[in-house]
């Protein structure tokens, strides 16, 4: 009788967690790794196109600099040392100064307003902000 008792009450307890054998095995979890490299690799893909849009005067600016910034949130959640977080930070300011230099020029042939040119520099300011606050020891 209480071999039973244990049997009724160890199946009740599955069945309650869920762990019956008639519930399908849950997929194996994507490995960290493999989800962080597909965030840069869409980060990469969303600026790109988002390059063109704005060259071909499709968009704005503000769509260039989220995208900059996605793609350096992506990279820095890969880094595993202040000094990669650093070059990562480095190489985004760039991408940054980049971009503000190209909406200066869209902004002198009158293909862009003043906005887009402070949007820009507004975005590399806060990148610049975040390496710095990084930078220090």
């Amino acid at each position: 009788m209480k071999r039973g008792t244990l049997i009724c009450a160890g199946l009740a307890l599955l069945m309650v967690l869920g762990l019956a054998a008639d519930r399908p095995a849950d997929a194996p979890a994507p490995a960290l790794a493999e989800v962080l490299k597909a965030r840069v690799d869409a980060a990469t893909e969303g600026l790109r196109l988002a390059e063109q849009r704005y060259k071909a005067a499709l968009s704005d600016g503000d769509e260039m600099n989220t995208w900059v910034q996605r793609l350096a949130e992506a990279r820095l959640d890969t880094a595993q040392t202040k000094e990669q977080r650093i070059v990562i930070l480095r190489e985004a300011v760039q991408g940054m100064k980049d971009h503000e230099a190209l909406v200066q020029k869209m902004f002198q042939a009158a293909r862009v307003t003043q906005l887009d040119v402070v949007a820009a520099r507004y975005a590399r300011l806060g990148t610049e902000a975040r390496l710095a606050r990084e930078m220090v020891p």
